[in-house]
């Protein structure tokens, strides 16, 4: 309890802060007191109903949201001034709401805060995790010298000499303020109180955050398969288009208009230098200049230019399709691209770096229009019919490849040698094998190297087993790290597949996945390597904390379901003056 001297200390300190309240409602209901003056009282910087926030007050929330000696950079780039403003809506909101619910907040308890330095301020309840950021606390309050630093008592010089530096606002305005600040915070206490969470929930969630799964998975990429398997000679693509007459026919109608005589179809690979115009967008040139040089290193050692295209090409209305620039003739793109562009001549080349307005390139030329209009269509038709040859029989492999790998662990064996045994098996099929044994042979002979039969004894030939393990695309098994049923542990998953959901539901470790994974560019077969489902013991041994933690999770959202709703019912009625929403250009604006 406190002395009798505390007790009549206490009195006066209490007796000056009602006070100063009893001339705030005073001021507040004089005659004429509601009329702004002084330039920035002239207008709103928002209007809330019939609720005007002069930017006096607003500038005084700022001042407590954003104290001085906080990086003005920084905050600007948060929007710092939208935030105070969208604050300053919600409470007042909350105010009117609480005049409707009749909920109200005494005298002694605002001035119970002022003495304590606790200066409530309002954030949009969106932007609690910024609040927290700008040094605020869970209840958004922003704790203030208030008391004299010998006796550290309430001191009502420091307190007002703290308001007029943190907001320039008189005692009697900051009460006010801080008397609308302080209902909205009830409000909020009162709605966010509405929330429970039974034991049967608090479990359920404890699940989804607890348990956890592993997968090892293999990726089949279609361009990998294409490139490796899909026989593109002329006569190939001559025999398969008059088998499948009516889908050229078909495809060609779709994409005739965009092909015309002498037109070049390349690919390409750019990488955005800043410029003065977009000092935002891009790289230093230094950066741009060895990406560039690192993706034309991959596509010049051997990897697919269209994969490369997709992984580095910040280009994104042709990343998608590798890179893809259509057929063009000359006045379509950068001069200084089709120049490099119209000087290639073989399909397939890869040209040096070229250096654009929009940065560096890289192109590879696809095909070349002859430049009489009717051998121009039958070259083009032949392209049409080769893509779509390419894209059906790229499928089939690859959904085949996938159905044997998936049969053959059903039948015993691991997933890895599965994998294996499909690919060396299809390497034989398509005679892929015998073409990358002969390449083989045919680079050591060109190099001087000992022909077969004058290796030494020993010494394994480069050209044992199916494939080239070199290459970053070949089918093999990875295992994703542990994940919760919340996350996504496979990249490149195609939207609306749900990786967890499919291994959680998996029955028992070994198991493939029921169906297969579409990726972009492909498919993936997955088999659950492990999971470990939380338990009712374990989630005894922190339930109570668990349970605080997801009230308070619930309860934010309840807040911000009910804010927003307060809002939607304002409406039109909310107006947010942009001249004080915007950010400065300046520290003098």
């Amino acid at each position: 309890m406190l002395g009798t001297g505390n007790k009549g200390v206490m009195s006066i300190v209490y007796g000056a802060i009602v006070f100063a309240m009893l001339m705030v409602f005073v001021i507040q209901f004089r005659p004429q007191g509601g009329e702004q003056t002084g330039s920035l009282t002239r207008q709103c910087a928002a209007n809330i109903r019939d609720r005007c926030i002069d930017p006096k007050e607003f500038y005084a929330a700022l001042g407590l949201v954003a104290p001085r000696g906080m990086d003005d950079q920084r905050l600007k780039a948060l929007g710092i001034r939208r935030q105070v403003l969208d604050g300053l809506v919600e409470r007042t909101l909350l105010d009117q709401d609480a005049a409707r619910l009749g909920v109200t907040v005494t005298e002694r308890e605002v001035k119970s805060e002022l003495v304590r330095g606790r200066f409530h301020v309002s954030m949009p309840v969106k932007s609690i995790g910024l609040a927290y950021r700008l040094g605020l606390n869970e209840e958004m309050v922003r704790t203030m010298p208030v008391s004299d630093p010998h006796t550290g008592k309430f001191d009502d010089r420091v307190f007002q000499r703290t308001i007029r530096s943190m907001t320039n606002r008189s005692p009697e305005k900051f009460v006010e303020m801080q008397t609308s600040e302080l209902l909205a915070a009830r409000m909020r206490a009162l709605i966010s109180s509405r929330a429970n969470v039974s034991d049967d929930e608090a479990f359920a969630a404890y699940v989804r955050e607890k348990s956890t799964a592993t997968l090892d998975y293999v990726t089949l990429r279609r361009a990998w398969f294409a490139k490796r398997y899909v026989d593109t000679s002329p006569q190939k693509v001559e025999a398969w288009a008059k088998a499948n007459k009516a889908e050229v026919d078909k495809s060609w109608e779709e994409r005739k208009a965009a092909f015309a005589p002498g037109c070049r179809q390349i690919r390409h690979i750019v990488v955005a230098i800043k410029s003065e115009s977009s000092p935002l967008r891009g790289h230093t040139r230094e950066e741009a200049q060895d990406i560039i040089e690192k993706a034309l290193q991959r596509v010049r050692g051997g990897e697919d230019f269209a994969k490369v295209a997709e992984e580095v090409s910040e280009d994104q209305a042709s990343k998608a399709k590798g890179g893809e620039l259509g057929c063009n003739v000359r006045g379509k793109w950068a001069k200084e691209l089709e120049d490099v562009v119209f000087a290639m001549k073989k399909p397939g080349d890869v040209s040096d770096i070229v250096e654009t307005p929009m940065g560096f390139h890289v192109v590879q030329l696809e095909a070349v229009m002859p430049d009489d209009a009717k051998k121009a269509e039958q070259a083009a038709r032949g392209l049409v019919a080769k893509d779509l040859m390419t894209a059906f029989e790229t499928e089939n492999m690859v959904t085949s490849a996938a159905k044997r790998i998936r049969d053959a662990v059903t039948g015993g064996k691991t997933l890895e040698q599965a994998t294996k045994d499909v690919i060396a098996a299809m390497d034989q099929e398509t005679g892929y094998a015998k073409r990358a044994e002969a390449a083989a042979k045919a680079a050591k002979a060109k190099a001087g190297e000992p022909k077969e039969g004058e290796k030494k004894a020993g010494e394994a030939s480069d050209t044992e087993g199916s494939a080239d393990t070199s290459d970053a695309d070949l089918p093999k098994v990875e295992t994703t790290p542990a994940f919760t049923p919340d996350e996504s542990p496979i990249p490149g998953v195609e939207a609306g597949v749900n990786v967890a959901a499919i291994a959680f539901a998996i029955p028992k470790v070994g198991d493939l996945a029921p169906d297969l994974i579409k990726v972009e560019g492909g498919y993936v077969v997955a088999q659950l390597k492990e999971k470990k489902a939380a338990t009712r013991e374990e989630f005894a041994k922190d339930r109570d904390s668990y349970i605080q933690q997801f009230i308070r999770v619930k309860a934010h959202d309840i807040l911000l379901d009910y804010v927003a709703r307060l809002r939607e019912k304002a409406g039109a009625d909310v107006k947010i003056n942009e001249f004080y929403a915007r950010e400065p250009k300046d520290k003098d604006e």
